[in-house]
């Protein structure tokens, strides 16, 4: 079984253990990533796929500045199929990201309540 990465530990280290600014990063992917994905769903749906890939990159920096390789790497992925506009590859890589993102959003009462946040 796979487990999911220690969201958390990797806000603080990026924070440098500054907790106040880790929970201000937490409740912000929690209202900003749904959104992007629904964006970037709508987009495809209307294949605008500059819009599509204008939303990536703006994912794509988020989670790059949050240190959370796995979505970096996914929407990397994405992000690189619209470039190319590789359509067999777009509906893929956004399938695959979309899945991930809301299994992190999932875990929202998990992480907004853990421990290290709370001090």
């Amino acid at each position: 079984m796979k487990t999911s990465p220690d969201y958390v530990g990797i806000l603080l280290d990026k924070t440098k253990d500054n907790h106040q600014l880790t929970r201000t990063i937490v409740h912000k992917l929690f209202a900003e990533l749904p959104n992007q994905i629904a964006d970037i769903d709508n987009a495809l749906a209307k294949e605008e796929y500059s819009v599509a890939k204008e939303i990536t990159h703006k994912l794509h920096g988020t989670v790059s500045f949050c240190g959370f390789v796995n979505f970096q790497t996914l929407a990397y992925g994405l992000e690189n199929s619209l470039v190319h506009n590789n359509t067999n590859e777009i509906k893929q890589n956004f399938t695959t990201l979309a899945h991930s993102v809301m299994s992190f959003i999932a875990q929202k009462e998990i992480l907004i309540n853990d421990s290290r946040l709370l001090i």
